[in-house]
């Protein structure tokens, strides 16, 4: 699940540029691009499945995902001169690597529920606290505010 959740991570990290290519007209580029990455992800699943079961599976998605995504940045920047993130995304994504890492600290032997409970806690901690101490931007405060709001209509 890791390993999935590190690709996924690849894929928010790359924005939504294989739509900004389809959008201006790099369709065709965009589309070679699936279709190699396509049979990649086959070549991978047959050479990872049999050796490593599911783990194979998952490693094979998340190298096909950072294999495409990759490409897809370089192409966009190429073709468009754009780049679809801007230095907003750093702070999120050292909030969401510190995470991470803490996610891996071992947590000792607890019930399901007492270990859900607490990795969520300690995870919502990690990843506030790291976008607080790098300085919230105005969508940041904006999305507290409404939180708080939500928040205090459940409570009445």
């Amino acid at each position: 699940l890791m390993t999935l959740a590190f690709g996924q991570l690849m894929n928010a990290a790359s924005g939504c540029v294989g739509t900004l290519l389809v959008m201006t007209g790099h369709q065709k580029i965009t589309s070679a691009l699936y279709m190699m990455i396509f049979a990649l992800n086959i070549i991978l699943s047959v050479l990872f499945i049999p050796r490593w079961g599911v783990s194979g599976a998952a490693w094979a998605t998340t190298c096909t995902a950072v294999c495409l995504f990759l490409p897809a940045m370089v192409i966009a920047w190429y073709r468009l001169r754009m780049v679809p993130y801007d230095r907003r995304y750093w702070k999120l994504l050292v909030a969401t690597a510190l995470t991470a890492g803490a996610m891996l600290i071992p947590v000792p032997s607890l019930s399901s529920v007492m270990r859900l409970v607490l990795e969520c806690t300690l995870a919502t901690g990690v990843f506030w606290t790291t976008l607080f101490c790098m300085g919230l931007d105005a969508e940041d405060r904006h999305f507290l505010t409404l939180l708080r709001t939500r928040l205090k209509f459940l409570g009445s």
